[in-house]
């Protein structure tokens, strides 16, 4: 799996629309497969991290902040403090790999929202740009 971009929607300090390009580069002709993180302490390197494991796994992720949360929880307290819950959360993880034995794109996206106390989680696959209801549903 080659991880290309990650979009991230008022998800923890990560306020408004962020678009982080994690493609590998191409130096002088050599492939530069490695993509580093830097920053103060509580500027977001672990959200970024924990945003990449929860938008792949939802409810199993290990999110450095969930300890003993429930699920449904932790992801309304992952919605921006300013915001809205109604307006809710959103994650997309833009990804290459090889499903079936050909090279795929995949696109993974996991939004939520709480309204009148509740909260409802969306998970949307597409594969190679076209939604793809069979991983959508199935999605580990």
């Amino acid at each position: 799996m080659i991880l290309q971009q990650l979009t991230l929607r008022d998800f923890g300090l990560f306020k408004g629309r962020q678009v982080l390009d994690l493609a590998p580069m191409k130096s002088a002709g050599r492939g530069r497969p490695i993509v580093l993180f830097g920053g103060v302490n509580g500027a977001g390197k672990t959200t970024i991290l924990d945003a990449i494991q929860l938008v792949l796994y939802g409810v199993r992720a290990r999110c450095s902040k969930r300890s003993n949360l429930p699920y449904e929880e932790f992801l309304a307290r992952s919605i921006h403090q300013g915001i809205e819950p109604a307006t809710g959360a959103e994650i997309l993880l833009l990804f290459h790999t090889v499903a079936e034995e050909q090279d795929a794109y995949f696109e993974v996206r996991r939004s939520w929202h709480v309204r009148e106390g509740r909260l409802k989680e969306i998970l949307s696959v597409f594969k190679d740009g076209v939604y793809d209801a069979w991983y959508s549903d199935n999605w580990p």
